[in-house]
Order: C-alpha cells, then structure tokens, then sequence
C-alpha cells in the first residue's frame, strides 16, 4: 500500500453491495437496508448525542429502503417505529452493523450520551 492521493479518495467506489437484501421474520418479510455515507452517520450521531430520540428506530428509518433505493420512512415515523418489538428490528440493525461499520457497543454508547 502506498501514501494516499486526493485522486483516490475521489476514485473511491466501496466494494460490496451497497445495500443487502435483510429477511425480517417478524414481519414476515424481507427490507432493503442500505449503506450510508461518512456525512450521515456523522448526522446520527450528532443527532443521537443528549437526545431522547429512538436509537433502534432512528437507524431502521435511516437505512430501509425500497427495490429502487428510496427510503421507506421518513423522521416522523420513528415514534411509531419505536413501539414495535425490538426483536423485530433487529435483524435490520444487524445488517446496518455490517454494512456500516457499527458494532452493539456503539449503539449502546449513543444511548447512554
């Protein structure tokens, strides 16, 4: 590996899909959920920070999206995205873990700040 150009950050095309198809039992369905950007999770966690808002809920609206890449929800529907089951959002912030690069510890840090 050698040092870095502005080229290749601007050159960068991520490996990988850029979002994954999640089965959601609960449900009894499959979700899109998507990658985000640098930016974004910056904005979460900027916005988690001395919020009361919904960690689990603010993350599946963030990152569920239809066939064609258009978010499923939008902010106003984290309240009721909040009283669902946890169990039944989890499969959604277990792939957001993968493709985002967000661990458990994480998660449970924003709640705790």
């Amino acid at each position: 590996m050698g040092v870095l150009t502005r080229d290749d950050f601007l050159n960068f095309r991520p490996e990988g899909p850029s979002r994954e198809l999640v089965s959601v039992p609960a449900l009894g369905g499959d979700v899109y959920v998507r990658r985000i950007t640098a930016g974004e999770r910056d904005d979460f966690e900027r916005s988690m920070r001395g919020s009361t808002r919904r960690v689990r809920a603010f993350i599946t609206a963030l990152v569920c999206v239809d066939a064609d890449g258009k978010p499923l929800f939008t902010g106003k529907d984290i309240e009721w995205l909040a009283e669902k089951p946890a169990y039944a959002l989890e499969p959604i912030i277990e792939a957001h873990g993968r493709l985002n690069s967000m661990t458990q510890d994480d998660i449970e840090s924003l709640e705790k700040n």
